[in-house]
């Protein structure tokens, strides 16, 4: 049975939003505050917001990330073909 993506990340998080806090280390390798750096400069591979003031938490949306993933996912299948195939 094939899970996407985007569910299975909804089922982690059980929202649609998540805090960039939550995902920047395991999905961009970057500590809390590199990560907030490069949202503010819109540096990161997917997009951020905030609900809120300036003062609120960057946040993240889940199927912008899940298409990250997939793409990343994809690049390395490709690669992984063409020494394999």
């Amino acid at each position: 049975m094939k899970t996407s993506t985007f569910f299975a990340l909804m089922a982690e998080y059980s929202t649609a939003s998540v805090e960039l806090d939550k995902v920047c280390e395991k999905y961009f390798g970057l500590k809390p505050p590199e990560a907030a750096k490069r949202a503010n400069l819109n540096r990161l591979p997917v997009p951020t917001f905030r609900c809120g003031t300036q003062k609120s938490a960057f946040m993240v949306h889940v199927e912008d990330l899940a298409n990250l993933i997939d793409a990343q996912r994809e690049k390395a299948l490709e690669q992984w073909q063409k020494m394999n195939g």
